[in-house]
């Protein structure tokens, strides 16, 4: 939460895993749907300070910040391995045969 300190401008933080990179949208997404569940796994922090740039920040200079957890838990270990499909495979499979 400490992050959220930093940087006036930051409203929202994802953490994830050292396996998921954090420049590819498609990962972190991916680390969204199957490592979270918003329940548990997201924070809100009320009465932050905010930026005067953020239109919706209150007249007052403060905003809800929001942080999520979308890193492995334990109960998920069984599930969390990222499977891919060898290069050569999908070389084989030709998908124009199948995309038109």
């Amino acid at each position: 939460m400490a992050v959220f300190g930093a940087d006036l401008y930051m409203k929202r933080v994802v953490v994830v895993d050292h396996d998921v990179d954090v420049f590819d949208d498609r990962q972190v997404n991916w680390a969204l749907a199957t490592r979270c569940q918003p329940d548990r796994d997201i924070a809100i922090i009320t009465n932050a300070r905010g930026s005067d740039l953020d239109p919706s920040t209150r007249e007052d200079g403060y905003t809800a910040k929001w942080g999520v957890d979308a890193t492995s838990k334990p109960s998920l270990d069984a599930y969390t391995p990222r499977h891919r499909v060898p290069p050569e495979i999908w070389q084989r499979l030709r998908l124009e045969d199948y995309l038109g």
